[in-house]
């Protein structure tokens, strides 16, 4: 919403706190009903080993708030260890881009994964393998 044109630019402010207020949006409930049927944050709360959520911040197709919803769904049965991390420029494809509209995805560079991203991985995982292995080290 901040990179939108269609939405005047003293508007996006108010839009994106609109955005996140809604529980649903009709596009989510729509998507959910026709394609998924199922309610993610159900299969959510079923997740007790750590959990890395990761979301694109120019992804226009599901909205940034989803990521947090679904670590408090997964929080609410116990996992407290959820990290959320929302990527600045990365789409829903999880791939470089700014404005993150599905009509410039042709114009991305193929392949292109982020370095920040993978930073990101690799030191989430190294950080949950490291703690594992000392916990089992203890015992």
């Amino acid at each position: 919403m901040l990179h939108d044109p269609s939405i005047p630019a003293a508007d996006r402010e108010k839009e994106v706190e609109k955005e996140l207020a809604e529980p649903l949006t009709p596009r989510e409930r729509v998507f959910l009903t026709v394609f998924l049927t199922i309610d993610p944050l159900m299969y959510a709360g079923r997740v007790h080993c750590p959990a890395l959520i990761l979301h694109g911040g120019s992804d226009i197709t599901v909205p940034v708030r989803s990521a947090e919803n679904i670590a408090n769904a997964i929080r609410r049965n116990g996992n407290s260890d959820v990290t959320v991390r929302i990527m600045a420029g990365i789409s829903h494809s999880l791939r470089p881009d700014p404005v993150g509209t599905n009509s410039g995805w042709v114009y991305l560079p193929a392949f292109a994964i982020s370095p920040q991203l993978l930073d990101v991985i690799t030191n989430w995982a190294a950080t949950h393998l490291l703690s594992s292995i000392r916990k089992e080290m203890q015992h």
